[in-house]
């Protein structure tokens, strides 16, 4: 991902594109965005929800606070807009 600068060179390495690890990073990553949006993957769509689910108990458990939670919602805001997945938690 470190080469890809652009939507072009993006579309040009497509198939050669591994998602991280740390598949949370997608969703502040607009490139990252773009290739789940260009190459949708299910299995990612179910590792964001389960972030999305973990953050929201932090936040009913207290473990996190309010500020979390609208970073969080802001985010996901903008992971919807451009992948146009909504995870349903």
């Amino acid at each position: 991902m470190e080469e890809i600068s652009d939507a072009e060179s993006l579309v040009q390495n497509l198939e050669k594109i591994e998602l991280p690890t740390q598949l949370v990073a997608v969703l502040g990553d607009p490139l990252l965005q773009k290739l789940l949006r260009l190459r949708p993957d299910n299995d990612a769509n179910v590792r964001v929800s389960y972030w999305i689910e973990a953050c929201i108990n932090d936040v009913i458990s207290g473990d996190a606070d309010q500020s979390t939670l609208l970073d969080m919602v802001e985010t996901i805001y903008e992971f919807v807009q451009t992948t146009k997945v909504c995870h349903i938690v």
